[in-house]
């Protein structure tokens, strides 16, 4: 990047994705913590533990800013159709609340998309070396919660790749 104005814009869309893709999550779920007074088997339990449309709104915005963070990232490339399969899979986990119900198969289906293709997105256009995040599963795959931590590794592994490439 050459020009002052491209340097601003860009750190403009990577602070804005960094901050409401991750620190929006990040408070819904203290929220949603401190309500319930517990880590919830999994962030889309929070939809029937209190969190209602609040979960389907979270999730569209972060889905936006994520897809918008890595189309930016991938120009060009032909790898961008993983930024498309990520955010429209969290899309569709947001717009798909009742996984107990009806929408589970669109809820689970979403939720598999957008964990394969961000990590695969990772390992093309960031360090593999974030993916060993995964190895920390040998300390929660035992946990009542390991759903949720695994969500947890997966968005803050795309975070990070997204705010650190």
């Amino acid at each position: 990047i050459q020009s002052p104005m491209a340097k601003v814009i860009l750190g403009g869309l990577l602070s804005a994705t960094f901050l409401n893709g991750f620190v929006v999550p990040v408070i819904y779920l203290l929220i949603m913590i401190c309500k319930i007074k517990m880590i919830p088997s999994s962030i889309s339990e929070t939809f029937y533990l209190g969190g209602g449309y609040w979960f389907t709104v979270v999730m569209f915005i972060v889905s936006f800013l994520i897809a918008a963070g890595m189309l930016d990232l991938t120009e060009g490339s032909n790898w961008q159709f993983l930024s498309f399969l990520t955010a429209s899979g969290l899309a569709f986990v947001g717009a798909a609340p009742h996984f107990h119900d009806s929408e589970k198969v669109i809820h689970y289906v979403g939720a598999a998309f957008m964990l394969i293709g961000s990590q695969i997105w990772i390992s093309i256009f960031s360090s593999p070396l974030i993916l060993l995040t995964w190895v920390l599963s040998i300390f929660w795959i035992r946990n009542k919660n390991r759903v949720f931590w695994a969500e947890i590794t997966c968005i803050f592994n795309l975070m990070f790749s997204l705010f650190f490439i």
